[in-house]
């Protein structure tokens, strides 16, 4: 069964895209995601920290959040060279 790499790529970085928070790009493809999470550190004493930007992760181990945007970098450098036979080649 042959798999289609780049569009395992597209829907991964569309599933990152999805989970930015702060002040989002005027390029964002997410229709139903806006803005979010503008006043966070706000509260925080005496003049406020911007903590906007990053990403929502569930609650989960951000570590293994980080390992899976490397891995999809590495795809991206990969597919994008000759460098796909050398990984998934038999000899």
């Amino acid at each position: 069964m042959p798999y289609n790499y780049g569009e395992v790529l597209k829907k991964s970085i569309l599933f990152y895209e999805a989970q930015r928070s702060g002040y989002l790009p005027s390029n964002n493809r997410i229709d139903w995601r806006g803005d979010s999470a503008l006043d966070d550190g706000k509260d925080v004493e005496p003049n406020g920290i911007d903590l906007t930007g990053g990403w929502y992760d569930g609650k989960t181990c951000t570590r293994s959040s980080c390992f899976f945007i490397l891995i999809l970098i590495y795809l991206i450098i990969i597919s994008r060279t000759d460098g796909m036979e050398l990984c998934f080649s038999s000899n």
